[in-house]
């Protein structure tokens, strides 16, 4: 401790003793900790292990941390992102489907499920062409995927039920 320098802090000060919780389960562990350093949020990792002497006489801990808080922020920021995504995704009035390289859905969200029939749980891994696609939309669909192109189109979807959804 430095009580001259209040700038000068350790994570001990700042955050629960990882060592007695070491010390207590003794055996290897890791910690996040995180704490206001000299005016900065600072998260950390943490891996702590009980410390012997040649003669297995317990010394203390050891340990070692890297410092993670550009980590924790990206990490923040696309939690932020994904929850944006989602509240757009399942409040636009349109079916969105999200297909793979290979078409397979991996991702519907709610009004695509209301046209479909299907849960949302339900069209994860369904082809789109197969399984999504009304037969009788298979050959325009196909050509469709082999150009490049966002025009719009008329088509069909084929209902759970097997009936055909026409859609736009």
């Amino acid at each position: 401790k430095h009580p001259d320098n209040k700038e000068w802090h350790t994570f001990g000060e700042l955050c629960f003793n990882s060592d007695v919780v070491t010390l207590e389960h003794m055996k290897p562990m890791r910690f996040e900790e995180f704490g206001n350093v000299k005016g900065k949020m600072l998260y950390l990792e943490v891996h702590k292990a009980p410390f012997f002497d040649d003669k297995g006489n317990l010394l203390g801990t050891v340990g070692s941390g890297r410092d993670i808080t550009r980590q924790k922020e990206l990490e923040n920021q696309i939690k932020r992102s994904k929850e944006t995504f989602e509240q757009l995704l399942n409040t636009t009035i349109e079916g969105l489907f999200v297909f793979d390289i290979n078409k397979r859905c991996i991702l519907a969200n709610e009004m695509a499920s209301r046209i479909t029939g299907y849960s949302a749980e339900e069209l994860i891994g369904m082809h789109a062409v197969y399984d999504i696609i009304h037969p009788d939309a298979y050959d325009l669909v196909t050509k469709k995927m082999e150009v490049d192109t966002v025009e719009p189109y008329e088509m069909a979807l084929k209902h759970k039920n097997g009936s055909k959804i026409p859609v736009l």
